[in-house]
């Protein structure tokens, strides 16, 4: 099915495509797994991400969770990240709250709102 880089660059351009019909765009992350590609997170990074906001979403309510606490997650599981914005943690926070952590959404609709992004 996938002999060449040709063929998994076709497959995401497709995946990128149906993303952007159901509204995936910069602001609005529809699927974590699209994201982790469009920014080069690694399979690694994005289940060591996913395993502890799952951690936070137990632990913590709404009330109680801190953006500062979701933004040391990412710095401390991603590589490429030694700072991170308010903005992108939400991107990560919208993303896994989604597809994966439905717990976090509430949260996730919060903070949009406090931000105004």
């Amino acid at each position: 099915m996938f002999e060449n880089k040709d063929d998994i660059r076709l497959l995401y351009q497709a995946v990128s495509e149906l993303a952007e019909i159901v509204g995936h765009h910069p602001y609005n992350t529809k699927s974590i797994s699209l994201l982790c590609l469009d920014l080069g997170i690694t399979l690694d990074e994005f289940e060591k991400v996913f395993m502890a906001f799952i951690r936070l979403s137990n632990n913590k309510s709404t009330d109680d969770m801190n953006i500062e606490e979701f933004k040391s997650i990412l710095i401390e599981n991603v590589g490429k990240y030694d700072e991170i914005t308010d903005s992108q943690t939400l991107r990560f926070i919208e993303g896994y709250a989604r597809n994966y952590i439905p717990e976090l959404l509430p949260y996730a609709e919060k903070l949009y709102l406090d931000l105004r992004v």
